[in-house]
């Protein structure tokens, strides 16, 4: 790989790096490996410019680093979507946390999440509605114990 594309690679990194410190609200948990690699990138791109060794990038890197603040940009309007939302349904809870949709049906039926029925279709149907209060504390707590 030539110093121009360390380079790309290493603007890429930082960007990310830049983009989980400006997060606002509940960030997951990143694995230790990922938040490693990020800090070694920013390492050596301080090296390379404290040395003097860094040629000018030139035109060719200019448009990776235009695209990815856009990326930033667009990875920060999700999260304020994401967080912008009241409820999820038992499908959207179970994406989230990695379990099936049944299993989260099966915890709102129990009493082990807070959950509501909400009408939804033609009828007497209805599906559970979990607040974002109830995500956050199941995210942080748990499963509630099963009621007697």
């Amino acid at each position: 790989m030539g110093l121009d594309a360390e380079v790309a690679v290493d603007l890429a990194l930082a960007s990310v790096a830049r983009f989980l410190g400006d997060r606002s609200g509940p960030v997951p948990e990143p694995e230790e490996g990922t938040l490693k690699s990020i800090a070694e990138s920013v390492a050596r791109i301080e090296d390379r410019l404290a040395s003097g060794l860094e040629r000018p990038l030139g035109d060719a890197i200019a448009p990776l680093v235009e695209r990815l603040s856009k990326i930033e940009g667009d990875l920060t309007a999700l999260t304020q979507q994401r967080a912008a939302k009241d409820s999820y349904s038992t499908e959207e809870v179970a994406r989230i946390v990695g379990r099936s949709d049944y299993t989260v049906r099966e915890w709102c039926r129990y009493g082990r999440l807070r959950a509501v029925k909400r009408k939804c279709g033609r009828g007497r149907s209805a599906e559970w509605s979990i607040p974002h209060e109830e995500l956050m504390r199941y995210r942080n707590e748990g499963l509630l114990p099963l009621p007697r």
